[in-house]
C-alpha cells in the first residue's frame, strides 16, 4: 500500500490496509491522508529543511501543507484547488495547461474504445505537468506516481493475452509502457544528471 511506501511502517503501524477500511462499528469508510499515522518522507524531509515536490501519489488527499508543494493523488473528489497545497500550484498549471484531469481514466464506465486514446493522453498530460513543475518550483525530492499501467491492465489484460490479430485493443499493454518509458525519460531529463532516480 502507498501509506507503507511513504513512511516506511508496514499497515499495522501506519494504520492504512486498503482503500476502503472497516470501521468498530462494522462500516466500510473511504481512507484518505488523515488516516495516515507516522510521519511520510516529506514529512521528515521538511523537518530538516528540504524541498518536496509531491505529484499524484495515492493517498494524500486532502494534500499536507508542506515544505515545497502537493498535489494529491487518488483517490480524489476531483479537480479543483483543494487537491494541491498550495492551492496557487494547481492555478499555476491550469493557466498554463487549460486543465488538470486526475480521474479522467478511472473509474470506468466508459466505451472500451475511449481508452485507446485516453491513457496515452493522459500520460502525456502529466508528463508535461511534472516536467512544468521540475523545471518551476524549487524542490530536493519529487515524487509521482502514473496510474496507466494499473488501468491499462484492468481494461486491457484479456486482450493482449488473446492475442487476436484483429483485435484493435491487443497491443494497449505494450504501447502503455512504451509510453511510460518514453515519459520516464523525460523525467530523468527534467530532473538532471546528479539526481538520485528510485523507482
Amino acid at each position: 500500500m502507498w501509506a507503507t511506501i511513504v513512511t516506511g511502517q508496514p499497515a499495522g503501524y501506519n494504520g492504512i490496509f486498503d482503500f476502503w477500511q472497516r470501521s468498530a462499528d462494522g462500516r466500510f469508510y473511504a481512507i484518505d491522508s488523515t488516516s495516515r499515522q507516522g510521519q511520510a518522507i516529506w514529512d521528515i524531509l521538511s523537518a530538516e529543511g528540504r524541498a518536496s515536490g509531491i505529484v499524484n501519489v495515492p493517498c494524500t488527499y486532502p494534500p499536507q501543507k508542506i515544505n515545497g508543494f502537493m498535489i494529491a493523488g487518488p483517490p480524489l473528489p476531483g479537480s479543483h484547488p483543494s487537491i494541491a497545497e498550495a492551492p496557487s500550484v494547481y492555478h499555476d498549471i491550469i493557466e498554463k495547461f487549460g486543465g488538470y484531469e486526475p480521474k479522467d481514466i478511472f473509474p470506468g464506465g466508459r466505451a472500451k474504445a475511449d481508452y485507446l486514446n485516453m491513457i496515452s493522453a493522459s500520460i502525456e498530460r502529466q508528463t508535461q505537468v511534472i516536467e512544468y513543475l521540475m523545471g518551476e518550483k524549487s524542490w530536493d525530492f519529487f515524487m509521482t506516481f502514473y496510474r496507466a499501467s494499473a488501468m491499462a491492465q484492468h481494461y486491457f489484460w484479456a486482450d493482449m493475452r488473446e492475442n487476436q490479430l484483429d483485435n484493435p485493443f491487443r497491443a494497449m499493454l505494450p504501447e502503455t509502457y512504451r509510453n511510460l518509458d518514453q515519459a520516464l525519460g523525460r523525467l530523468l531529463r527534467a530532473a538532471g544528471p546528479e539526481t538520485l532516480i528510485i523507482i
